[in-house]
C-alpha cells in the first residue's frame, strides 16, 4: 500500500517521494515499482532505511540506474527465489552470492522479470543453471 500512496502523490503533482521503512522488502518493492512511477512523472524516490544510528537515505532512482533495467524488472522474483520473509533461502548462500551469480547468469533475468506462473522446461533449465552456478562459483 505504501506505493499506492506514492502513486497517488505523483498523480497529484509531486515529483519526489520519500518513504520510511525498516524492512528490506520495502526497498526491493521500491526498486521494482519505480519505472512505472517514473512513467507518470516521478523523478526521485528516496527510502529512509534502518533505525537510529543505522538510518540512511537510499536514492532508489540512482540505484535503479546503477543496476539496470533488467535487474530492476526481475528483482521481485529474484528476492523471493533466493529467500525472503516467506520463502526459505538456499543453504549457506545469501543475497550477495546470489546477486554475484546473477551477474554471470544474465539469462536468468528474463525468467526473474516475467514472474512465471508455470515453469516450462526452458525456465527450469535456466533456474537450475542459476542454482548450480551459485554453488560452484568462488568469489574473491
Amino acid at each position: 500500500r505504501i506505493f499506492m500512496h506514492a502513486r497517488y502523490a505523483v498523480e497529484e503533482g509531486n515529483k519526489d517521494v520519500m518513504v520510511e521503512a525498516s524492512d528490506t522488502d520495502v526497498v526491493v518493492i521500491a526498486v521494482s515499482v519505480l519505472p512505472a512511477l517514473q512513467v507518470i512523472g516521478m523523478q526521485q524516490l528516496w527510502v529512509a532505511f534502518g533505525q537510529g544510528q543505522n538510518l540512511r537515505w537510499i536514492p532508489v532512482h540512482d540505484l535503479c540506474v546503477s543496476i539496470g533495467l533488467a535487474k530492476t524488472r526481475g528483482i521481485l522474483f529474484f528476492h523471493a527465489f533466493t529467500g525472503c520473509d516467506t520463502v526459505s533461502a538456499f543453504r549457506g548462500k545469501g543475497k550477495k552470492s546470489a546477486w554475484q551469480t546473477w551477474d554471470v547468469c544474465e539469462e536468468a533475468s528474463e525468467d526473474f522479470s516475467t514472474y512465471p506462473t508455470t515453469v516450462d522446461d526452458n525456465d527450469l533449465k535456466i533456474l537450475v543453471r542459476f542454482v548450480i552456478l551459485m554453488y560452484q562459483i568462488k568469489y574473491s
